[in-house]
């Protein structure tokens, strides 16, 4: 009996495409249709068990929003993807000994469309002497705000931005220079990453700060930092220094409450800054298309396959 043992999320970075996938392991190469309409695609695999939890997965990668597995041992296993915009979908085996992989891909060139040619200038705050806040337990504020900096160069450059680190080692820097490099650059978007502090341990949470141009900006990541982080959104504020670099929208984000041993406990994980980075880039994604970035976006449709092989779809 075929077992469906995994199914994940992922991206690869191929030049010139880059691609959003999603991986489908089980304990041998199976028999599969596929379906596509639109931002839907399925995979049905009729002779293979789900042996993993079923259910709905948000993936909110930019271009996946979520995966829904379900079956039981007589209908065998479907994954249904649900993406946000229609792209065509390619289906091949990634891997064919134990465990064996399908992959199914989807480019990513609408978001290289949407960031293609824009300087966004990242900040990772404080560096060198100054160190920033100090968490809870050990961890200082300029060495994490450069790991989710990191982190998210490594969403845009992909699609297509050109991205400015105002540090890419541990020196000091004042907020004049920083700012000054984002004008002399001509950015489009300035984004300082930070942590909060407090004395009072009722206080956590993240906050997207930001001058009057990156308002509608702000509204954005903010709304997609819950959607994809679900931490406590404290309220936001105007940052009066950032009014210096004058129509670029420029935000403040403070990615936890560093004083919170809980959430300095989130940033001694990859996973977590991968998912702040993920969330920003998402925010950045909705505020060009809110700005009615116009894109042609290839539609497309595939019909259910009349047969099915063990090594593949037939077509």
């Amino acid at each position: 009996m075929v077992k469906i043992t995994n199914v994940r999320a992922g991206m690869s970075n191929a030049n010139p495409t880059s691609y959003s996938e999603i991986h489908i392991e089980s304990n041998s190469k199976f028999s599969y249709f596929t379906r596509g309409d639109n931002c839907r695609f399925s995979v049905r695999i009729p002779a293979a068990t789900p042996n993993l939890p079923t259910g709905l997965i948000p993936v909110q990668d930019g271009l996946i929003k979520y995966m829904e597995i379900h079956g039981d041992q007589t209908r065998g296993t479907t994954v249904d993807i649900q993406l946000d915009y229609p792209v065509p979908g390619n289906v091949t085996w990634t891997r064919e000994a134990h465990p064996a992989r399908l992959t199914v891909r989807f480019p990513r060139y609408y978001l290289q469309q949407l960031f293609g040619g824009r300087t966004i200038v990242l900040d990772p705050g404080h560096g060198g002497i100054d160190t920033g806040h100090r968490g809870a337990v050990n961890l200082l504020e300029k060495d994490v705000a450069f790991r989710t900096a990191v982190k998210l160069e490594e969403l845009l450059v992909p699609a297509g931005a050109n991205v400015i680190l105002t540090r890419r080692d541990d020196k000091t820097l004042s907020k004049e220079e920083r700012l000054t490099l984002a004008l002399e650059k001509r950015a489009e978007f300035f984004i300082s990453l930070h942590t909060h502090w407090s004395a009072d341990p009722i206080v956590k949470g993240c906050a997207v700060n930001h001058n009057l141009s990156g308002t509608a900006l702000a509204d954005k990541v903010i709304q997609a930092i819950h959607h994809k982080v679900r931490l406590r959104v404290r309220r936001s504020y105007l940052v009066p220094w950032l009014e210096k670099v004058g129509s670029i929208p420029a935000l403040f984000i403070q990615t936890v409450t560093i004083s919170d041993w809980v959430e300095e406990g989130l940033l001694r994980t990859s996973c977590f800054h991968r998912q702040m980075a993920q969330a920003i880039f998402n925010g950045l994604r909705d505020y060009l298309l809110a700005s009615n970035t116009v894109l042609g976006v290839e539609t497309w449709r595939t019909e259910p396959l009349s047969e099915a092989s063990p090594y593949g779809r037939i077509s």
